[in-house]
């Protein structure tokens, strides 16, 4: 499988899983395969790691949001990202 990253700023984890299952459902979050990536200092935001073909979907569940979650860069690896 080829991941891609996801670097999400305005939630927290609790809330993406949250909106992701509302927005793609219970089999499209166990399709996209997330997960959390711990450890990576990236100034308040949270990385994300998806199957490749979920990021649309993923960031089309976000704008369904009142809440403002921004998709800030989308990369294949965590040095593309540009976070430690």
């Amino acid at each position: 499988m080829k991941k891609r990253y996801l670097l999400i700023e305005g939630a927290t984890r609790k809330e993406i899983q949250k909106y992701i299952v509302e927005g793609i459902g219970a089999i499209g979050y166990a399709k996209a395969a997330p997960s959390f990536i711990g450890g990576v200092k990236s100034m308040g935001a949270v990385v994300l790691c998806v199957e490749r073909k979920a990021v649309e979907p993923i960031k089309e569940s976000f704008s369904l949001v009142r809440k403002k979650i921004k998709v800030k860069k989308v990369s294949g690896t965590l040095k593309g990202l540009g976070v430690r």
